[in-house]
C-alpha cells in the first residue's frame, strides 16, 4: 500500500524522491512474506515499477506493470479491486498515438459493471473518468462526472475530477462550479497542487464565456501562490493560465513580454517560451520569435536525453507551430503553411496529458 501511494499520481512519472522510498517498501513487503499467494501476486505485480529503477525508463516499467495487473485480473477474476487497479493502468499506459482508445474503452467495460455494483466507490467513478477524458469518448463519462464529486465531497480532487469532462464536452458552468468547489476545498486543506490545478481548469473555463476578468482574478491567485517545488500540476497551472489568457485574447504584445517561471519542470517552462515566441511572431518581430524557438529546442532536446519522450514530442510540436508564425511574419508564406500544416499533423498525432485541461 505504501509503495502504491508512492506511484503518487500514476499517469505521470514517479517523482524522484519516491523510487528509493517504494523499493524499500517492496523489498520489505517481500521480507516479511505474505500470508497469501493472492498478496504475494499483488507485491510482485507492483514491484516492478520500482525495481531497476535506475536502469529502466519509466514507460518501460510502466508497460511491464500492465503485464502484471493483466495477468493479476486474469486470475483472480472475482476480485473487484484487481479489476479496478488493471483497469486505470490500462489508461496510464495507453498510447497518446492511439485513436481507437483501444485501452481506455477496455478499461471502462471493466469498470462500469463494478460502478453497478459498487456505485459509491470513490476509485471506480475517479478511473472512469480518467479512461473517458478524450473528445471522442467524453460524453460517456458524463455520468460519472456528475457523481463523483458527492462520492468524496471534501476531497479536492473528486470535486474537481469532474471538470475533465466537463471541459471536454463544453459544460463550461458545470467546469466552472466544480472547481471553484476543488479550490476552495483545497485552500481548506493546505493542498497548494489541487488548489493551483483547478484555478488552471478555472483559467480555461471562465475564458471559453468571455469572463475575462473573472480569469485574470484566477490568474492574479496563481501568480501569488507559492507552489510546491514537487508539484508538477502547480508548475503547469502557473505557467499555462497566463499564457492562455494573452495567447487566447490576441494579446500578442502581452504574450511575448510573459513572464517564465523557472522551475524543475523543463515542459512547463515551455509553454511560456512557446507563447512568447507566438506573441512575436504576430507582433512582427521573427528575430524575438526565433530567439525563444531556439530555448524551446534546448528544452525538446534536453527532454529527449532525458527520455521524456511524450513531452519532448509536445515541445517539438511547438516549436514547429512557432517556426511557422515566424515564417509568416518574414514573408514566407508558403513555406509558412507548409509548416504549419506538418505542425497540425503532429499535434493530430498525439492527444494531451491527463494534467492539462486542452
Amino acid at each position: 500500500g505504501m509503495a502504491l501511494a508512492l506511484l503518487s499520481n500514476p499517469h505521470n512519472a514517479i517523482p524522484a524522491p519516491n523510487l528509493p522510498l517504494g523499493l524499500a517498501a517492496i523489498e520489505k513487503a517481500k521480507a516479511i512474506g505474505a500470508k497469501s499467494e493472492r498478496e504475494r501476486d499483488y507485491v510482485d505485480a507492483l514491484s516492478v515499477m520500482y525495481v531497476d529503477y535506475d536502469k529502466t525508463p519509466h514507460q518501460a516499467r510502466v508497460q511491464s506493470y500492465l503485464k502484471k495487473m493483466e495477468a493479476l485480473a486474469a486470475k483472480y477474476p472475482d476480485d473487484d479491486e484487481a479489476q479496478i487497479f488493471y483497469a486505470i493502468t490500462l489508461n496510464v499506459s495507453a498510447s497518446p498515438a492511439d485513436k481507437t482508445y483501444a485501452n481506455q474503452l477496455k478499461g471502462a467495460a471493466i469498470l462500469e459493471p463494478i460502478w453497478q455494483r459498487q456505485p459509491m466507490h470513490p476509485g471506480v467513478a475517479h478511473y472512469l473518468i480518467h479512461l473517458y477524458d478524450y473528445p471522442a469518448i467524453a460524453d460517456k463519462g458524463l455520468t460519472a462526472a456528475f457523481q463523483y464529486a458527492k462520492i468524496a465531497p471534501n476531497a479536492p480532487h473528486a470535486q474537481h475530477m469532474p471538470s475533465h469532462i466537463f471541459t471536454r464536452v463544453g459544460y463550461w458552468k458545470d467546469s466552472i462550479a466544480a472547481n471553484l468547489a476543488s479550490v476552495s476545498a483545497a485552500k481548506a486543506s493546505r493542498e497548494g497542487g489541487d488548489q493551483l490545478h483547478g484555478q488552471d481548469y478555472l483559467v480555461y473555463a471562465y475564458l471559453q464565456l468571455s469572463q475575462d476578468n473573472a480569469a485574470q482574478q484566477v490568474i492574479g491567485n496563481v501568480e501569488a501562490t507559492q507552489p510546491d517545488p514537487e508539484s508538477f500540476p502547480g508548475a503547469y497551472a502557473r505557467a499555462a493560465s497566463p499564457a492562455r489568457y494573452v495567447v487566447e485574447r490576441g494579446d500578442w504584445k502581452g504574450a511575448a513580454s510573459l513572464d517564465v517561471k523557472p522551475n524543475k519542470f523543463p515542459q512547463t517552462m515551455a509553454i511560456s517560451y512557446f507563447a512568447r515566441a507566438l506573441g512575436a511572431a504576430r507582433s512582427g518581430d521573427p528575430a524575438a520569435a526565433r530567439a525563444e524557438i531556439a530555448k524551446l529546442t534546448g528544452i525538446r532536446d534536453s527532454l529527449r536525453e532525458a527520455k521524456s519522450s511524450y513531452w519532448a514530442e509536445q515541445v517539438d510540436v511547438q516549436i514547429q507551430t512557432a517556426n511557422a508564425w515566424a515564417l509568416y511574419a518574414e514573408g514566407k508564406y508558403d513555406d509558412a503553411l507548409k509548416a504549419m500544416s506538418a505542425a497540425a499533423d503532429a499535434e493530430d498525432n498525439t492527444e494531451k496529458s491527463p494534467v492539462t485541461p486542452g
